[in-house]
C-alpha cells in the first residue's frame, strides 16, 4: 500500500507476521466481537478498496452493532436500547481510528 504504516490511522488492522513480505496490495478483514454488556455482537469489516484518485488509499471500516433475540415492545425501553447500542458504535468507531485519522476526518 502507498502508506507508511496502516497504524498511523487504525488500531484495528490485520498484522502480517514478520516473516513474511510487508506489502500489501489488497485485504479484507471480519472480526466478530461480542459486547457482554448489551448482549450485542458487533462485527467489524475492514478493506481496502479502488480510491477515487490516484496516490490515495481508500479503507472501508463498517461497524454493525445488532442484537439477536427477543426485545420489549415498550416503546421507551425499545429506544434506550436502540440508544445505549448507538452510542457503543460509537465508542468502538473510535477506538478503531487513530488521532491522525480523526485529523483527517474533520
Amino acid at each position: 500500500m502507498p502508506i507508511g504504516d496502516i497504524k498511523e490511522y487504525l488500531r484495528t488492522f490485520p498484522e502480517v507476521s514478520p516473516d513474511l513480505p510487508q506489502g500489501l496490495s489488497g485485504y479484507f478483514m471480519q472480526l466478530q466481537i461480542p459486547q457482554e454488556h448489551l448482549g450485542t455482537m458487533l462485527v467489524i469489516n475492514q478493506a481496502i478498496v479502488p480510491p477515487p484518485t490516484p496516490n490515495f488509499v481508500s479503507i472501508i471500516l463498517d461497524l454493525d452493532l445488532f442484537l439477536e433475540g427477543d426485545i420489549s415492545s415498550d416503546e421507551i425501553e425499545l429506544w434506550q436500547i436502540l440508544e445505549q447500542m448507538h452510542e457503543q458504535k460509537n465508542r468502538a468507531f473510535e477506538a478503531c481510528i487513530t488521532e491522525h485519522t480523526r485529523e483527517l476526518i474533520n
